[in-house]
């Protein structure tokens, strides 16, 4: 027998405004909650309130389950926790090369920087920067072989380590103020770092014809690449004559295939040598209009005679290890 048999049009009418105030109640509450971890989320991925939002912090299972009720374009904009071995890794929403040159689907993910790893960063110098550097986001970063990393997006992870280590993404930068002559400091922020994207116009295959009438492809070099020239070099250095080969053309041949041909890298080294000045120029005028990355180099301030001037940020110590102003 059905329960509702003995109600009256009028009842059922009642039951059925009841039912729908219950679920307009709902549908409000659930809103706001996505207001509130929309809110939180983005003021996340701005660097403000990591440590604050418990969705990620404290239970990021219970975040990455409540991202995936949200309507797909808001879900598209929200960073993603995933919990691997007792550490909370983040996704990384933002790379130079905006995933482009990436099989389809690849997603990295880093955790902030532990201890032994943040004494590894600030004991870096020009003989041990590319091992440290590697080590380090093969240490912290998933969803990718350490390798393929594309050196372009390399060094935007390092300075996200460090904004999501600390939680004053900055550091005060000292230097000399060219135009009063005097000592000054600037507080530097990962927002003041000009980082260059891949264009929209860039395509993967794309071919150029040379004057010589051979079709040349380029291709960004990864982490591998880079570790094979730098062994290369070390072990072949004989093949390059008594002139020491020059780096820039060096990473340029490993860029490079020729008429879709197999090429040994010295083979393309000479080739490139061998060039007219006008198909290197183009080379060279295609490499700088696609190029990508990251150039640590911001426009500061005197705080002395209000100046402004180009200043490099540099890995020192005090970049990974930062002071803390006690009270």
């Amino acid at each position: 027998m059905n329960q509702f048999e003995d109600l009256k049009d009028e009842d059922l009418l009642q039951l059925t405004k009841n039912a729908s105030k219950q679920q307009d109640t709902f549908s409000e509450n659930r809103a706001k909650e996505d207001d509130e971890l929309i809110e939180q989320t983005l003021a996340t991925m701005e660097g403000k309130a990591i440590e604050k939002f418990e969705g990620h912090e404290k239970n990021p299972a219970k975040f990455n389950e409540l991202k995936k009720s949200l309507q797909p374009e808001v879900r598209e904009t929200l960073p993603s926790a995933v919990v691997t071995g007792g550490a909370n890794y983040w996704e990384i929403t933002d790379l130079p090369s905006k995933y482009r040159l990436y099989p389809k689907g690849t997603s990295l993910q880093a955790r902030p920087l532990k201890v032994i790893e943040i004494k590894k960063l600030s004991s870096l110098n020009e003989n041990n920067a590319d091992y440290v550097l590697n080590d380090i986001i093969k240490r912290t970063v998933k969803g990718i072989d350490v390798g393929d990393i594309l050196i372009a997006d390399k060094l935007y992870i390092i300075f996200w380590l460090r904004a999501n280590t600390f939680r004053d993404s900055g550091y005060v930068v000292n230097f000399h103020c060219q135009k009063c002559e005097m000592k000054s400091s600037f507080h530097f922020k990962l927002n003041n770092l000009q980082v260059q994207y891949l264009s929209d116009e860039y395509e993967i295959d794309k071919e150029l014809s040379l004057n010589n009438q051979d079709k040349i492809q380029l291709k960004f070099l990864t982490i591998s690449d880079q570790n094979y020239l730098d062994r290369y070099k070390e072990m072949n250095a004989k093949a390059f004559g008594d002139i020491e080969a020059d780096d820039e053309i060096l990473g340029l041949a490993n860029m490079l295939m020729v008429n879709n041909k197999e090429m040994t890298l010295i083979q393309k080294y000479n080739y490139i040598c061998e060039l007219s000045g006008e198909d290197y120029s183009t080379i060279m005028t295609y490499v700088e209009k696609f190029g990508m990355g990251i150039e640590p180099i911001m426009n500061v301030t005197c705080d002395s005679c209000g100046g402004i001037a180009p200043e490099r940020a540099n890995f020192r110590a005090d970049f990974f290890v930062p002071n803390n102003n006690f009270k």
